[in-house]
């Protein structure tokens, strides 16, 4: 491990692999923005599913989702997962050929949100909903459509 610093300012932390150096303002801008990206989509996730469970059990038929939209936020765990496992992964200085697997399951997550969005759209068209219905469609799509931003940002952008 060797620190290299100028002036009293840090430059870099080289090791024997790679070289570690600070984040720029515009990176550091683009991680916040990811971090609350990714906590609205787990906070709005883990929120309905809960009261989706709550109404469940207590047999009320006032709040209900419908299948597709919980399997979107189920889906919404995906890349969750699978991130925190890349991250684990990346810092054991794993080749990429190994991690590739999470890429695809990545676009898989893709694929899945696309398909429920769709389904979701035709059965907004078909069935009259409410108010309330339509914001929880709404809600749940962007959440993954946020989860599907930051995963291209994250994969272009790093």
């Amino acid at each position: 491990l060797h620190v290299t610093v100028n002036d009293d300012r840090f430059v870099k932390v080289s090791t024997l692999t790679s070289d570690m150096i600070p984040f720029s303002t515009s990176s550091k801008i683009f991680i916040w923005l990811s971090l609350l990206a990714a906590a609205f989509s787990i906070v709005y996730t883990v929120i309905m599913l809960m009261l989706s469970t709550i109404q469940y059990i207590r047999k009320r038929k006032k709040f209900r989702l419908s299948k597709i939209e919980t399997w979107l936020l189920l889906a919404n765990f995906i890349p969750l997962i699978n991130i925190a496992f890349l991250f684990y992964r990346v810092l054991n200085y794993t080749p990429y050929a190994a991690i590739k697997i999470h890429f695809w399951i990545n676009y898989a997550y893709i694929l899945i949100v696309a398909l429920c969005i769709i389904a979701i759209v035709f059965e907004w068209r078909n069935k009259p909903q409410e108010n309330s219905g339509k914001i929880r469609y709404v809600l749940s799509c962007c959440s993954a459509l946020l989860l599907i931003i930051l995963i291209f940002g994250w994969e272009l952008y790093y």
